[in-house]
């Protein structure tokens, strides 16, 4: 199916709002990802940070298929 022919299931207000969310996600558990790394915590605490980054992920997908 080509992507003109493919209906949205959200308005453009809304892929705005994921995007947004999502950027905002990714830029916090870059942030803490950094913060653990320079305070010298152990690597798997890092993996906490998998709540951060799914969820950005998630929006950046949602707003650019338009789901």
């Amino acid at each position: 199916m080509k992507g003109s022919e493919r209906a949205a299931n959200i308005g453009p207000r809304q892929r705005r709002i994921r995007r947004a969310y999502g950027i905002f996600f990714l830029a916090a558990g870059a942030v803490l990802a950094l913060l653990l790394a320079a305070a010298g915590e152990p690597r798997w605490l890092r993996l906490t940070l998998f709540g951060l980054f799914a969820p950005g992920m998630l929006g950046l997908l949602q707003a650019r298929e338009a789901t």
